[in-house]
């Protein structure tokens, strides 16, 4: 899914970018913040946490670009 919801992201949004951040590391949980983005304007950001840090990136990535595809389509 995260693929597909970039893939989607880039054909609406040629020239955005999506920055994964690690905020911390608590209790066992990696946290983390994904931040989409077109020239200096935040779209939509995502915010997870999990025991590994590819599953926190990809639930938070999944998160923001779905705010994203819900504003364009009118929910």
């Amino acid at each position: 899914m995260p693929r597909t919801l970039i893939t989607a992201f880039r054909q609406q949004y040629p020239l955005g970018g999506v920055v994964s951040e690690l905020i911390c590391i608590h209790d066992g949980l990696y946290v983390v913040r994904v931040t989409a983005r077109v020239d200096d304007q935040t779209l939509a950001t995502g915010l997870a946490a999990h025991n590994r840090l590819e599953s926190a990136e990809d639930e938070a990535l999944v998160r923001a670009l779905s705010h994203i595809g819900s504003a364009t389509i009118g929910y």
